[in-house]
């Protein structure tokens, strides 16, 4: 059955108690390779690739996100994120996160929106969910009881890497962790730094790294 559930914000709804604060910030070639090279020495092409379906509201093809609060409710696990927010054990902030996927056919499959290249800074803490999308782990979507199987979701059910040289995605830590379907990629997110690259603008990272 065709898997229609969007990662487009909107699907969450706006939440009109947050201001609104745009997250992403434009930036010229020139800037985006300073940026590059200051913070963003693990990155390269040989690693797994980050992708993320958004609306391109602005004509920059290249852009910085800086984590803060999503103008929109959560669908996913709301309760157990919002216990969570403040446990150092677990210092990506759901609330905060750029929110994409793993696999670039998937993503443009599932989100009617443009693409782009996600690249973390340095070192930066990135959650993975053993499946497409986190909201798909619930056991009675859109309902409230935030089970997954038969227990209560938690800390369990995620895989925290950071993003390090050599850059790859946990499949076989993933594989192991109750529904996984590892099938069209996962889902990640990470409340740190990132440079976003446009699709078609992906070359000419490419050439000015070669």
């Amino acid at each position: 059955m065709k898997y229609l559930k969007s990662f487009k914000e909107s699907i969450a709804g706006v939440d009109t108690n947050l201001e609104r604060i745009e997250r992403c910030k434009d930036l010229n070639e020139q800037e985006f390779l300073d940026l590059l090279r200051q913070n963003c020495k693990n990155f390269s092409f040989s690693n797994d690739l980050l992708w993320r379906g958004k609306n391109k509201v602005s004509k920059s093809d290249l852009q910085l996100f800086q984590p803060s609060p999503r103008n929109a409710r959560p669908v996913a696990f709301p309760k157990f994120f919002n216990d969570i927010a403040d446990d150092p054990n677990f210092p990506v902030k759901r609330k905060n996160s750029l929110i994409g996927g793993t696999n670039l056919d998937t993503l443009k499959f599932l989100v009617d929106s443009d693409m782009f290249l996600v690249i973390p800074y340095d070192n930066s803490e990135i959650v993975f969910c053993p499946i497409v999308d986190l909201w798909a782990l619930s056991n009675d979507r859109p309902g409230g009881s935030e089970l997954v199987g038969r227990k209560q979701i938690s800390k369990d059910n995620f895989i925290m890497v950071n993003y390090t040289p050599d850059f790859k995605v946990p499949l076989e830590d993933l594989s192991k962790l109750d529904k996984a379907n590892l099938r069209g990629g996962v889902e990640f997110f990470t409340s740190s730094p990132c440079l976003l690259v446009h699709e078609s603008k992906v070359d000419w990272l490419r050439n000015s790294l070669d």
